[in-house]
Protein backbone atom coordinates (compact mmCIF):
# COMPACT_ATOMS: atom_id res chain seq x y z
CA UNK A 1 0.00 0.00 0.00
CA UNK A 2 1.05 3.21 -1.30
CA UNK A 3 0.25 6.77 0.28
CA UNK A 4 0.38 9.18 -2.11
CA UNK A 5 1.99 12.87 -0.02
CA UNK A 6 -0.02 15.72 -0.41
CA UNK A 7 1.49 18.12 -3.52
CA UNK A 8 0.76 21.26 -1.14
CA UNK A 9 2.26 19.87 1.28
CA UNK A 10 1.48 20.42 4.92
CA UNK A 11 -0.24 23.97 4.60
CA UNK A 12 -3.43 24.74 6.30
CA UNK A 13 -5.49 23.12 3.60
CA UNK A 14 -5.42 19.77 2.32
CA UNK A 15 -7.63 19.32 -0.84
CA UNK A 16 -6.87 15.56 -1.19
CA UNK A 17 -5.40 12.34 -0.24
CA UNK A 18 -4.81 9.82 -2.23
CA UNK A 19 -4.31 5.97 -1.33
CA UNK A 20 -2.95 3.47 -4.30
CA UNK A 21 -4.13 -0.18 -2.73
CA UNK A 22 -2.05 -3.57 -3.93
CA UNK A 23 -2.62 -6.73 -2.51
CA UNK A 24 -0.40 -9.29 -3.70
CA UNK A 25 -2.14 -12.06 -2.72
CA UNK A 26 -5.61 -11.04 -4.32
CA UNK A 27 -5.93 -10.83 -8.47
CA UNK A 28 -5.26 -7.64 -9.51
CA UNK A 29 -8.07 -5.40 -9.10
CA UNK A 30 -8.91 -2.20 -10.41
CA UNK A 31 -10.80 1.40 -9.44
CA UNK A 32 -11.50 4.67 -7.91
CA UNK A 33 -13.12 4.75 -5.18
CA UNK A 34 -13.53 8.54 -4.32
CA UNK A 35 -14.86 9.41 -0.38
CA UNK A 36 -16.14 13.00 0.49
CA UNK A 37 -16.09 13.89 4.20
CA UNK A 38 -16.09 17.08 6.35
CA UNK A 39 -12.44 18.37 7.00
CA UNK A 40 -8.85 16.96 6.53
CA UNK A 41 -7.16 16.29 10.08
CA UNK A 42 -4.43 18.36 11.04
CA UNK A 43 -1.14 16.28 9.93
CA UNK A 44 2.53 17.62 10.89
CA UNK A 45 4.59 15.13 9.55
CA UNK A 46 5.04 12.38 7.04
CA UNK A 47 4.63 9.74 9.61
CA UNK A 48 1.11 11.13 10.37
CA UNK A 49 0.26 9.67 7.52
CA UNK A 50 1.02 6.16 8.22
CA UNK A 51 -2.17 4.08 8.57
CA UNK A 52 -2.86 2.37 11.89
CA UNK A 53 -5.20 -0.10 12.39
CA UNK A 54 -7.88 2.30 13.88
CA UNK A 55 -9.34 5.29 12.86
CA UNK A 56 -11.02 6.81 9.22
CA UNK A 57 -8.49 5.87 7.09
CA UNK A 58 -7.80 2.25 7.99
CA UNK A 59 -11.76 1.78 8.03
CA UNK A 60 -11.43 3.45 4.45
CA UNK A 61 -8.88 1.27 3.21
CA UNK A 62 -10.65 -1.78 4.28
CA UNK A 63 -13.92 -0.69 2.62
CA UNK A 64 -11.62 -0.53 -0.72
CA UNK A 65 -9.82 -3.29 -0.67
CA UNK A 66 -13.11 -5.53 0.12
CA UNK A 67 -14.63 -3.30 -3.07
CA UNK A 68 -12.05 -4.30 -5.00
CA UNK A 69 -10.68 -0.79 -5.20
CA UNK A 70 -7.12 -0.18 -6.41
CA UNK A 71 -6.94 3.30 -4.95
CA UNK A 72 -8.63 5.59 -2.57
CA UNK A 73 -9.28 9.38 -2.55
CA UNK A 74 -10.19 11.55 0.14
CA UNK A 75 -11.49 14.39 -0.22
CA UNK A 76 -13.70 16.85 1.93
CA UNK A 77 -16.53 20.08 2.06
CA UNK A 78 -13.70 22.28 3.57
CA UNK A 79 -10.20 21.67 2.72
CA UNK A 80 -8.86 23.87 5.85
CA UNK A 81 -7.12 21.39 8.25
CA UNK A 82 -8.59 21.14 11.34
CA UNK A 83 -8.28 19.15 14.80
CA UNK A 84 -11.86 18.61 14.79
CA UNK A 85 -15.58 20.13 13.82
CA UNK A 86 -16.15 22.58 16.66
CA UNK A 87 -12.47 24.14 15.62
CA UNK A 88 -13.64 24.41 12.12
CA UNK A 89 -16.75 25.77 12.95
CA UNK A 90 -15.02 28.58 15.11
CA UNK A 91 -12.36 29.13 12.07
CA UNK A 92 -15.54 30.18 9.88
CA UNK A 93 -17.12 31.70 12.77
CA UNK A 94 -14.35 33.83 13.04
CA UNK A 95 -13.27 34.42 9.30
CA UNK A 96 -9.72 34.21 9.76
CA UNK A 97 -9.16 31.71 6.64
CA UNK A 98 -10.88 30.55 3.80
CA UNK A 99 -12.10 27.06 5.08
CA UNK A 100 -13.20 25.94 1.70
CA UNK A 101 -9.62 26.72 0.16
CA UNK A 102 -9.15 28.51 -2.96
CA UNK A 103 -8.89 24.99 -4.72
CA UNK A 104 -10.73 22.64 -2.83
CA UNK A 105 -13.85 22.52 -5.45
CA UNK A 106 -11.53 21.98 -8.28
CA UNK A 107 -9.23 19.62 -6.79
CA UNK A 108 -13.05 17.52 -6.41
CA UNK A 109 -14.35 17.91 -9.50
CA UNK A 110 -10.99 16.44 -11.45
CA UNK A 111 -10.98 13.58 -8.98
CA UNK A 112 -14.49 12.77 -9.65
CA UNK A 113 -14.25 12.88 -13.07
CA UNK A 114 -11.72 9.75 -12.60
CA UNK A 115 -13.68 7.94 -9.93
CA UNK A 116 -15.47 4.81 -10.37
CA UNK A 117 -17.32 5.20 -7.08
CA UNK A 118 -18.65 8.13 -5.13
CA UNK A 119 -19.36 7.98 -1.53
CA UNK A 120 -20.94 11.21 0.36
CA UNK A 121 -19.41 11.29 4.21
CA UNK A 122 -19.57 13.74 5.66
CA UNK A 123 -21.56 13.64 8.59
CA UNK A 124 -24.05 15.19 10.41
CA UNK A 125 -24.37 19.07 9.24
CA UNK A 126 -28.40 19.92 9.93
CA UNK A 127 -26.97 21.71 12.77
CA UNK A 128 -24.81 23.83 11.49
CA UNK A 129 -25.73 26.14 8.66
CA UNK A 130 -22.60 26.74 7.49
CA UNK A 131 -21.98 22.71 6.94
CA UNK A 132 -25.05 22.13 5.39
CA UNK A 133 -24.75 24.71 2.88
CA UNK A 134 -21.29 23.71 1.45
CA UNK A 135 -22.80 20.18 1.41
CA UNK A 136 -25.84 21.34 -0.36
CA UNK A 137 -23.41 23.00 -2.62
CA UNK A 138 -21.13 19.88 -3.49
CA UNK A 139 -23.70 17.93 -4.11
CA UNK A 140 -24.56 20.01 -6.36
CA UNK A 141 -21.41 19.74 -7.91
CA UNK A 142 -21.01 15.67 -7.69
CA UNK A 143 -25.07 15.48 -8.98
CA UNK A 144 -23.46 17.63 -12.03
CA UNK A 145 -21.09 14.88 -12.76
CA UNK A 146 -23.89 12.36 -14.13
CA UNK A 147 -22.19 9.59 -11.86
CA UNK A 148 -24.27 8.01 -9.07
CA UNK A 149 -23.56 8.82 -5.76
CA UNK A 150 -23.52 6.33 -2.79
CA UNK A 151 -22.96 6.21 1.23
CA UNK A 152 -21.97 4.05 4.18
CA UNK A 153 -25.70 5.08 5.55
CA UNK A 154 -27.66 8.05 6.82
CA UNK A 155 -27.76 9.79 10.04
CA UNK A 156 -31.22 11.30 11.66
CA UNK A 157 -30.63 14.34 10.17
CA UNK A 158 -30.75 12.55 6.76
CA UNK A 159 -26.93 13.26 6.00
CA UNK A 160 -24.64 10.53 5.03
CA UNK A 161 -22.69 8.76 7.69
CA UNK A 162 -18.79 9.42 8.22
CA UNK A 163 -16.63 6.42 7.82
CA UNK A 164 -16.33 5.92 11.45
CA UNK A 165 -19.94 5.61 12.22
CA UNK A 166 -21.02 4.07 9.03
CA UNK A 167 -21.42 0.43 7.88
CA UNK A 168 -19.38 -1.71 5.36
CA UNK A 169 -21.99 -1.88 2.93
CA UNK A 170 -22.07 1.35 -0.24
CA UNK A 171 -25.83 2.09 -0.61
CA UNK A 172 -27.14 4.13 -2.81
CA UNK A 173 -27.22 7.94 -2.22
CA UNK A 174 -29.98 9.80 -1.19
Amino acid sequence: MNITRCPEGFGPYRYRLTVEISDPSREPNAGHLAVVMLNPATIHKDQDLVVKRQGTRANLIRLAQRHGYHTLTELDLFAYRSPDRKSLTRTIREQRIDPVGPENDAAIVETIQGADTIIVAWGKVANNPAFAKRAAEVEQVLKASGKPLHCLGKNSDGAPKHPARGTNVIQSWP
